[in-house]
């Protein structure tokens, strides 16, 4: 009957904006990923005069502008709760399970504290994002070995 029918546009808009802001995303990552990364590279310029830690930490803001938008782009919307029970001055270990695709990004983007990620080594070789991930402090790891 027309309910049917009605039911079937509905899913068919759905999958029309999900492959919309798939498409979006994608022209995002496509066009940020070179730009903030050749930035975040040309950062490595700055450390005999400003300190590696302090490279890495404008790197680390760098990485929070690019995955907000990221965040913006695919429509993303987030709450975080219990901010004000962490102390700006003191260190934490903040554990990112890929529940989903998003938790990295969205950790970069809310948590107040400079990150410094642990990742697989291959990452470390995707052009531009991998250098700029590197040159931001991440500790690269091989799975497969446990040393």
């Amino acid at each position: 009957g027309g309910g049917d029918h009605t039911e079937r546009q509905g899913v068919d808009a759905d999958y029309k904006g999900s492959t919309v802001r798939s498409i979006w995303t994608l022209i995002n990552a496509v066009g940020w990923v070179p730009i903030l990364g050749s930035v975040c590279l040309s950062c490595a310029l700055l450390i005999p005069f400003i300190g590696l830690a302090r490279t890495q930490k404008l790197v680390w803001r760098i990485a929070t502008i690019y995955f907000r938008l990221v965040l913006w782009a695919t429509g993303i919307s987030y709450t975080v709760i219990g901010l004000e029970n962490l102390d700006p001055q003191r260190n934490y270990f903040f554990v990112c399970n890929h529940e989903s695709i998003y938790d990295i990004p969205i950790a970069f983007a809310a948590l107040p504290f400079w990150l410094i990620a642990v990742a697989k080594t291959v990452i470390a070789y995707f052009p531009f994002f991998g250098w700029a991930v590197a040159l931001g402090g991440t500790i690269f790891i091989t799975r497969s070995s446990h040393k």
